[in-house]
């Protein structure tokens, strides 16, 4: 018999350790991204390289965050759930909270969202929808339908609004839509509820980033003109949507 201290304690243990390797394998990887092709229209600002900014201190934050936002992710865990089923949530988070901590410092930093951080990320966390589904099939039978059904609408309604704002509305990356599609996955694996409060608190936070940014840039221009991470404010809706709900 596992005493319940000793298994939470098992938990934190397989979040920190996933978290803490996704951070150190992020910066090491952004040292040697491949750099996006410069624009035409990016005036006198110059992205820094991602070599420059992946230094030691961006890699002390970003260890820092993995571990405390690991501890957050083992919240996913349900009395009772098969761990079939909360493993895969959990070990989704995980990844987010060291990966993804690496490449939300590197928007903050560039404006930029590297595909090299994003892409294998999005195939993790495609790998751990595909096995929370196997679980959820054997463990559920016949109810699985309808939670399978909620689960992918969730991830493809994220994706698809994300690459429609970037398509025609303007004033996204297209790395902005895989980070959405990334966190929108995350959220849909813990419920249709924290999925619908990440959408709504990651939109508002992004939207009242802007409207500051513009206001500020109004004062005092800026050579990145209207650009500026968008990244930051979907990763905070989605801890906010995960600890509140």
């Amino acid at each position: 018999m596992v005493l319940p201290g000793a298994a939470a304690l098992v938990r934190g243990l397989v979040a920190a350790m996933i978290a803490l390797a996704g951070a150190l394998w992020g910066w090491n990887r952004l040292r040697s991204a491949p750099e996006p092709p410069a624009e035409s229209d990016q005036g006198a600002w110059v992205k820094p390289a991602y070599r420059d900014i992946a230094d030691a201190r961006l890699l002390t934050v970003a260890l820092t965050l993995a571990l405390v936002l690991a501890g957050l992710a083992t919240t996913t865990w349900t009395p009772g759930r098969p761990v079939a089923i909360w493993l895969p949530v959990l070990s989704a988070w995980a990844v987010s909270a060291g990966v993804g901590t690496v490449a939300v410092l590197c928007d903050l930093r560039t404006t930029y969202l590297p595909a090299a951080l994003l892409l294998p990320w999005a195939w993790l966390t495609a790998a751990t929808v595909l096995i929370l589904a196997g679980g959820t099939v054997a463990a559920e039978r016949g109810r699985a339908a309808g939670p399978l059904l909620r689960l992918f609408a969730c991830v493809a309604v994220a994706r698809i609004a994300f690459w429609l704002w970037w398509r025609f509305g303007g004033g996204l990356g297209f790395g902005d839509v895989r980070l959405a599609s990334i966190l929108g996955a995350d959220a849909a694996m813990v419920s249709v509820s924290t999925w619908r409060t990440w959408l709504v608190v990651g939109t508002v936070l992004g939207a009242a980033w802007a409207v500051v940014v513009a206001l500020a840039r109004r004062r005092r221009p800026s050579t990145l003109g209207s650009a500026f991470p968008y990244g930051p404010a979907l990763a905070i809706g989605a801890w906010i949507a995960l600890a509140t709900g």
